[in-house]
């Protein structure tokens, strides 16, 4: 990363939105999501590919189940209870958004 870059360090910073991306060998997408601030959030990427095997398992399309688990699990972290001191669990009651992107 060169230091002179703001793009470059804002991301490593934390700052902006949340982004990922999809990549099958021909298509390139990008999924944006605002970025949730919480002090320590636990269980993201667990979350996140649980998420995606469940839509896939409803039968949407590898992109489509994409942005399904990132939609799902931004509202996850958007309401995720504050407990305790330690790391913030995300709720995994909210309900899935399957309709597709």
């Amino acid at each position: 990363v060169r230091p002179d870059d703001r793009r470059e360090r804002a991301a490593l910073e934390g700052a902006g939105d949340a982004i990922d991306f999809y990549y099958d060998g021909r298509t390139l997408r990008e999924f944006r999501s605002p970025r949730i601030r919480i002090e320590r959030a636990h269980g993201t990427g667990c979350t996140l590919s649980a998420a995606l095997a469940a839509s896939l398992a409803f039968g949407l399309s590898l992109e489509d189940a994409v942005g399904a688990a990132k939609r799902y699990v931004t509202r996850a972290l958007e309401t995720a209870p504050k407990l305790g001191h330690g790391a913030t669990p995300l709720n995994h009651l909210v309900k899935p958004d399957i309709s597709g992107s």
